[in-house]
């Protein structure tokens, strides 16, 4: 004879629905972590594009500072400095410039006659 359902305990008929109530909250979860992950994405994106630009920028900014900082180290810009600041300096003597033994031979050894950017005071300093 057939049972009625009626008559079934309350934890057989409660089994088919705890399964379609945790289908549903596994199916929301995946839901959110989907939306979660697709919302970092977005902003990691937007965040590298922001880092990129500054990137850019900054190296832009560092190549105008290396030009400036050329110009500004050329001999004649330093002679040019010198003058504006009349700090009474003139070309060294050959005698008043002091070579240092191991130092590199393009720092020990200039071209000859070449003393750009090899200044002395006016008598400060005694021929060695």
């Amino acid at each position: 004879m057939a049972r009625n359902r009626k008559h079934q305990p309350a934890a057989v008929r409660l089994g088919p629905f705890l399964k379609a109530l945790m289908l549903c909250a596994f199916i929301a979860v995946c839901g959110v972590g989907y939306v979660w992950q697709k919302n970092q994405l977005h902003d990691l994106s937007r965040r590298k594009a922001l880092m990129e630009r500054r990137l850019w920028y900054l190296r832009v900014l560092n190549s105008q500072q290396a030009g400036h900082l050329m110009k500004l180290q050329s001999p004649r810009a330093l002679e040019t400095r010198v003058r504006e600041l009349g700090l009474g300096l003139r070309e060294a003597h050959p005698t008043q410039i002091v070579r240092l033994i191991g130092a590199p031979a393009a720092l020990s050894d200039p071209a000859p006659g070449d003393t750009r950017g090899q200044y002395a005071r006016d008598g400060n300093l005694s021929p060695q």
